[in-house]
């Protein structure tokens, strides 16, 4: 009988989703210029249109040559919600909305290697289980200077599960 139970526990669990990630749950961030200055936003897909995240905190890293680290967050406060549709940006090193916390530690410089985190919930598609779930949107880029020493941004693909950060030599 005790046999039986654990059989029927590992075929049923992985089909309620204990042992899976919601479908989804890891996105592209995108990364933008506006009016001179840096700025991250949501992947631009039908969801994020239909139930734009609410944010719950945004991180930019840069590569060291052999870790992480981190170079500006904004842990959002919890009300009011901060909603970003994609149509919306985030500027690097603001924080937007009093009540957040927000820790800058340095400027983006040219020929570094950055990566951003952008941490969210949406309300879940499903009808059963929690009432939301996370969706992370994440990027890598760069910063090069273009003729006339002015900032250009290069968001780094993925080709294979390898970064390709030759694109910013």
């Amino acid at each position: 009988m005790n046999l039986r139970c654990l059989l029927l526990c590992i075929c049923v669990l992985p089909a309620t989703g204990g042992c899976t990630q919601p479908v989804g749950m890891y996105q592209q961030a995108q990364v933008r210029i506006v009016d001179s200055q840096l700025c991250f936003a949501v992947a631009d897909t039908e969801e994020a249109r239909r139930t734009p995240p609410v944010l719950t905190a945004i991180s930019v890293d840069r590569f060291t040559g052999s870790d992480w680290e981190n170079v500006w967050h904004w842990i959002t406060p919890l009300e009011p919600q901060v909603i970003l549709s994609p149509d919306q940006c985030i500027p690097f090193g603001s924080a937007l909305i009093a009540g957040g916390t927000s820790d800058f530690v340095a400027t983006l410089q040219p020929g570094e290697r950055y990566s951003v985190a952008i941490n969210s919930q949406i309300v879940n598609p499903e009808p059963l289980g929690d009432p939301t779930v996370g969706r992370m949107y994440s990027r890598r880029f760069c910063l090069k200077l273009s003729t006339g020493g002015v900032p250009t941004l290069i968001e780094v693909p993925q080709v294979r599960g390898e970064t390709v950060w030759s694109v910013c030599e």
